[in-house]
């Protein structure tokens, strides 16, 4: 058996258990909170994901570029790299942890027309803490492309926060507090063995080198900047629903990011395994085949899957929406498009975008963003959270034609310059 064929496997088997169990813990949630209730949550969640982004999306894609560039060279400079990202990521958290009493019940109110409840701002916090330390784990393994180890990482993490939510379910103590505590302990508690077991030679030294973070830095600065944010346009469908109409609201249409977020989630794995062969396949000059033979089968399987998409929904839709959320079944089916199109997107085209013009993505998203916000507030306000879905999908899919229009033709060109370059202290070995 080829041995990428097993890498594929070791990857893609536990990110698809977790979108099966992800899909069926949230099934049974629908059924065991308010709307009001997911609502709440789901707002949490988006907190967890846009720090994700941030400090994770952002740091891990730079990261990934230099220290894949530098390990086979120096793995001691691939560490540095590596371990100088995790200082920044836990620099970052410490700030925002800071801001929460300060800032935090102030900005809570403001989108949920609720007193804010730092408690839950907290877990969001452990949550985003542990999802970011974590990531950070299997990006060693994906440099070091142990992938046996990092599909296991996954599947414990998996284990841990199914097992611990569905444990919640069953002692009928599925509260927003409760299932946000499962997301905070169950990647810190995988994050911890890691450093104590797998990741042990990264943290023989900890010495911080000015210099290293510098040098992160200075390759991430238009990562964060662009999925800073892209990750807030691609939530604040949800921000602005609970803001402009009630947490009611955000509930339905969270009901229907359920099943939308799942093309996405597939889209989102798919890059673990491509995004490593951008940089080496650019360098020896191969990329434009492999990204022409890739991208028409990744657009093929989109088109079959969304002309398959509204009969089979309809067949399921009374089955597995409980009464109280039918109203998210309209929801799910105008979100289904512009997921798809994040689907034809995110494996290849959006991560080499990311490395070879940065810029672009980042530009189209600050023209865009007043439209939106605008197009947003008149859809909420008339049509509740059937607007906020409508126009969600009018700007994925928008998004992703102007990406793949402008993949197509860059990959076609002769890419130069400092693309593969990583500076000389980067590579050495730490002394």
């Amino acid at each position: 058996m080829p041995r990428g064929f097993i890498h594929f496997l070791c990857v893609t088997t536990p990110k698809v258990l977790g979108g099966i169990g992800t899909l069926a813990i949230n099934l049974l949630l629908i059924r065991s909170l308010t709307a009001d209730d997911l609502g709440m949550l789901s707002l949490c969640l988006a907190g967890v994901l846009l720090i994700d982004a941030v400090a994770g999306t952002a740091l891990d894609m730079g990261t990934l570029k230099l220290a894949s560039a530098s390990y086979a060279q120096s793995p001691a400079g691939s560490f540095v790299i590596q371990r100088h990202s995790i200082y920044l990521k836990l620099i970052l958290m410490a700030g925002v942890t800071v801001l929460v009493p300060f800032v935090g019940p102030q900005l809570w109110e403001a989108v949920t027309h609720r007193p804010g409840d730092t408690r839950l701002l907290y877990l969001t916090c452990a949550a985003a803490l542990g999802l970011l330390l974590i990531r950070s784990a299997q990006l060693q393994l994906q440099v070091e492309q142990r992938f046996v180890l990092y599909g296991l990482l996954d599947l414990v993490h998996l284990v841990l926060r199914f097992g611990g939510i569905g444990l919640l379910i069953v002692l009928g103590r599925a509260v927003p507090a409760n299932i946000l505590l499962c997301f905070a302990l169950a990647p810190l508690t995988v994050a911890f063995f890691w450093a104590t077991v797998w990741g042990r030679a990264m943290w023989r030294r900890t010495a911080v080198r000015p210099a290293v973070i510098t040098e992160i830095f200075h390759c991430v600065k238009w990562f964060l900047a662009t999925f800073s944010l892209s990750a807030f346009i691609s939530r604040m469908d949800l921000i602005l629903l609970a803001r402009w109409a009630n947490l009611h609201e955000a509930g339905i249409f969270s009901a229907g990011q359920i099943f939308a977020i799942i093309p996405q989630m597939i889209g989102l794995y798919g890059s673990i395994i491509l995004g490593p062969r951008i940089m080496p396949l650019i360098a020896a000059g191969k990329f434009y085949h492999f990204f022409r033979l890739t991208q028409a089968w990744i657009l093929a399987l989109v088109a079959a899957a969304l002309v398959a998409f509204v009969p089979v929904w309809k067949m399921l839709a009374t089955f597995v929406l409980p009464p109280r959320y039918l109203a998210s079944s309209a929801v799910i089916q105008v979100l289904m498009p512009g997921a798809l199109a994040g689907l034809a997107t995110f494996p290849l085209t959006l991560t080499f975008l990311m490395f070879v013009k940065p810029r672009f993505l980042f530009l189209m998203d600050c023209a865009s963003l007043p439209f939106l916000v605008a197009l947003y507030a008149w859809a909420i306000q008339h049509y509740g959270a059937l607007g906020a879905a409508w126009t969600t999908t009018f700007a994925a899919v928008a998004r992703a034609t102007v990406a793949q229009v402008v993949a197509w033709r860059l990959a076609g060109t002769k890419i130069s310059g400092p693309l593969t370059v990583v500076h000389a202290q980067m590579a050495v070995s730490e002394t």
